[in-house]
C-alpha cells in the first residue's frame, strides 16, 4: 500500500506544477482614417468569449493623436451578447446586426479615447464595424463597417513554439519524476 501512496503522490506532485495557460491575439488594423495596433489577452478560452475572458489588454488608437487604452492603466472593457469568439488561431466578431445589442467597447480610463466593435448601432448610429476615437482636437470617430464573421486578430506566436514552462512548472516535473525514479528502483532492489 506505502508504493501505490507514494507513486500517487509522485503523480500529483508531477502534475501539480502546470499553470493555466493563456493566449495572446494581436492586429494591426486600418480603421477609416485612423488605426488601432492591439494585443488582447485570453484565458484561452475557445468559443463564445466574455469579459472575464479577457485576461489582459493593451489597444493603441489613433486618430490624428494616439491614446493607449489599458487594463493595466485601468481601461474598460464592455461586451454584450456573443459576437466576440476565439479559435486557436483567431479572434472573430460577429458583426451581423441580427443578433441583438452586439458590441465589445474598449474604454481608456483617461477619457482620451475608445475602440469598438459593434453589431448594432450602440456605439454610434451608423451600424455594424470597427470604431476608433481619440478626444485629441475634437477628432471625429474613424470607422470602418462590416458585416458578417470576420477575423479581428490573430495569436502572436502563430505557427511558433509553444509558451515556455514556468521555473515553477519545471522543478514540480523534476521533483515528480525522481520520485517515480525513486519508488521504481527501491521496488527493483526489494525483488532482487
Amino acid at each position: 500500500m506505502n508504493k501505490i501512496t507514494g507513486l500517487a503522490t509522485a503523480v500529483a506532485l508531477l502534475f501539480a506544477g502546470s499553470s493555466a495557460t493563456a493566449a495572446t491575439y494581436v492586429a494591426n488594423r486600418a480603421v477609416g482614417t485612423g488605426s488601432v495596433n492591439l494585443s488582447i489577452t485570453t484565458d484561452d478560452t475557445l468559443g463564445v468569449l466574455a469579459a472575464v475572458n479577457i485576461l489582459d489588454y493593451t489597444i493603441i488608437v489613433d486618430n490624428g493623436a494616439p491614446a493607449t487604452i489599458s487594463k493595466s492603466q485601468g481601461g474598460q472593457v464592455q461586451f454584450s451578447n456573443n459576437g466576440l469568439t476565439a479559435t486557436a488561431t483567431d479572434l472573430r466578431f460577429n458583426f451581423n446586426a441580427n443578433i441583438g445589442s452586439n458590441y465589445v467597447y474598449f474604454l481608456n480610463s483617461a477619457g482620451t479615447g475608445y475602440f469598438a466593435w459593434q453589431g448594432t448601432p450602440v456605439i454610434d448610429n451608423f451600424g455594424p464595424g470597427e470604431i476608433v476615437f481619440t478626444f485629441a482636437n475634437a477628432s471625429p470617430l474613424s470607422r470602418q463597417a462590416y458585416s458578417g464573421n470576420q477575423i479581428v486578430a490573430s495569436v502572436a506566436n502563430n505557427g511558433g513554439p509553444g509558451p515556455v514552462p514556468e521555473p515553477a512548472t519545471w522543478a514540480m516535473m523534476i521533483l515528480g519524476f525522481g520520485a517515480a525514479g525513486s519508488l521504481l528502483r527501491r521496488r527493483r532492489v526489494v525483488a532482487a
